[in-house]
């Protein structure tokens, strides 16, 4: 449960900094990439590519904790110092 959480604030941490965060999300057996670009109180924003669309997950509710959980990969784009 520490480390889903200590991913959380990491990723909040980065949004906070203008870095977004390419995150991939099992779906049908392959990995879907979703881009976070920003969050709220209550959910993460993604950017979804495959549909042009946001897509919202909340947080609160730990919907977006349990996707962490299942199976998941981030990748901070990070800028040079």
């Amino acid at each position: 449960e520490d480390s889903i959480n200590n991913m959380v604030e990491y990723l909040k941490e980065n949004i906070d900094n203008q870095i977004p965060v390419l995150v991939s999300f099992e779906a049908q057996g392959g990995a879907h990439i979703r881009t976070l670009i920003e969050y709220n109180d209550t959910e993460f924003v993604f950017f979804d590519p495959g549909d042009c669309q946001l897509k919202r997950f909340n947080y609160q509710t730990d919907q977006f904790k349990n996707a962490l959980r299942i199976d998941y990969h981030t990748l901070v784009i990070k800028p040079r110092e």
